[in-house]
């Protein structure tokens, strides 16, 4: 259900979910149709070298540079 706010959402009590949909792998669809290098950037929360490793060879990237952030639920942003 696809529903658009004409205002901001106050906050309150009430848990908010937004749905996701899959977009297209940009990486992916160009793999084999460019002659120049391929850099991608990757954010993972855990396993980062073996998830660019993976990425690497299943994406076709010439270079990949990940960021391993931990992830911890009992964490709070600031501000929140």
């Amino acid at each position: 259900m696809h529903m658009m706010k004409k205002k901001k959402i106050k906050r309150n009590t009430e848990n908010k979910y937004i749905e996701l949909k899959p977009v297209l792998d940009i990486l992916k669809s160009i793999k084999g149709k460019t002659k120049g290098k391929v850099i991608a950037f990757a954010l993972e929360t855990h396993d980062g070298e073996a998830e660019a490793q993976r990425k690497l060879v299943k994406k076709g990237v010439d270079f990949k540079k990940i960021v391993s952030m931990p992830f911890s639920k009992k964490k709070k942003m600031e501000g929140t």
